[in-house]
């Protein structure tokens, strides 16, 4: 399996709200709806005598960054209480304001039906019942102003009624440095540290992060755009190894580790091979984070697996030099180029089709390997 299907395995950059298509089912509709009437953007408040039947407390907001399919966001989680048990589902209503305006919408996933900025997300009840946490997570995209100071109001919806509700001040910073913060920029800032760590970063391993970045984290086209800023950004100020390990340490643990390395090994192979300075790097940065020794040899192990296979490939030792690559290649290229086996029966084509596609890709993966090699001689 790839670094792209373990990330995704193992939940890395999940984030428990997402958008709002996806989190509460039918209940949203309602509360869409709901969320439209009167002045603001709260739903009609319930009738006094529910409220005496059932009310909850809302407090102490907490907010971290997290990584959603529209890239870097905010997920704020509220302490939820109540005198008695609570029946059913809750669900938590995020709104947004700069100071008494509400914040315009700039994503259609995460909008009223008057175009203001809403997110919304479950609440998890502890075992009595009592109490619990309301979570929601917003991507910063979604944001059409960006207020110094950010007002943030919490609504609890049981059905389609608010039971319960707190607004809160965030020392808002801005976009780029809580950007910065994510789990996804850390991840850009590894990859590019560890390529500019031998040369500049070349087309193929943007590509190549690119991808596979997009794909981990299921990017969406303005998740995309935030990688592309990070991409760019990183590439302008590339990182010591202990400076992107200082950035990864608040995301990454055990279960994360192993991916993660295995990523940066990916990345630094993707232009043909690993060099000494890219191998130096990782280990750096690896060292700084105390990464066991047993998990960056599983992770580099893979890539001189795939040097083994291409060199046998070619029908030589390891460690042979670019002209014998070159040599190796014109000699078998020669035996089954398609000219050559253009009168043969389809069964030896379709062989020497098969076997000239795997000598041309051990030939460019060594060939650049082997510049990389000269470059650090």
């Amino acid at each position: 399996m790839g670094w792209s299907g373990k990330a995704v395995g193992i939940g890395i950059g999940s984030v428990l709200g997402g958008p709002i298509g996806a989190v509460i089912g039918g209940r949203i509709g309602a509360l869409f709806d709901a969320s439209s009437t009167g002045e603001g953007t709260a739903p009609a408040p319930p009738s006094p005598k529910h409220l005496q039947e059932f009310e909850v407390d809302v407090d102490q907001l907490g907010v971290e960054t997290v990584v959603t399919p529209s890239g870097p966001g905010a997920k704020f989680t509220v302490e939820i209480k109540s005198s008695r048990r609570i029946p059913g589902e809750l669900v938590t209503g995020v709104f947004f304001l700069d100071g008494e305006e509400e914040i315009r919408a700039n994503h259609p996933d995460f909008k009223n039906n008057e175009g203001d900025l809403l997110t919304l997300g479950p609440v998890v009840l502890s075992s009595n019942g009592r109490e619990g946490v309301g979570i929601a997570s917003i991507p910063y995209a979604a944001f059409g102003s960006w207020p110094r100071v950010l007002t943030v109001e919490v609504l609890v919806f049981a059905d389609d009624e608010v039971v319960g509700k707190g607004q809160f001040s965030v020392d808002w910073e801005p976009r780029t440095v809580l950007e910065d913060k994510s789990f996804l920029a850390a991840l850009v800032c590894a990859t590019v540290g560890v390529v500019r760590s031998d040369d500049d970063l070349e087309s193929s391993e943007a590509k190549f992060l690119r991808e596979h970045l997009t794909a981990a984290f299921e990017l969406d086209e303005h998740g995309q755009t935030s990688l592309k800023r990070l991409l760019k950004a990183e590439n302008g100020r590339p990182a010591s190894p202990a400076k992107a390990a200082q950035r990864m340490a608040p995301h990454i643990d055990d279960r994360i580790a192993p991916a993660v390395v295995e990523l940066l090994y990916e990345t630094a192979a993707s232009d043909g091979g690993v060099s000494k300075a890219e191998d130096a790097w990782i280990s750096e940065f690896c060292d700084a984070l105390n990464i066991p020794l047993s998990v960056r040899a599983e992770a580099r192990r893979a890539q001189c697996e795939d040097f083994a296979q291409h060199y046998a490939v070619l029908e030589l030792e390891e460690g042979a030099s670019l002209a014998d690559i070159k040599r190796a290649y014109r000699r078998l290229a020669a035996d089954y180029h398609p000219d050559k086996v253009a009168t043969l029966p389809k069964g030896f084509q379709d062989f020497a089709n098969q076997r000239m596609r795997d000598l041309n890709a051990a030939y460019d993966f060594l060939r650049k390997a082997a510049a990389a090699s000269d470059r650090d001689a």
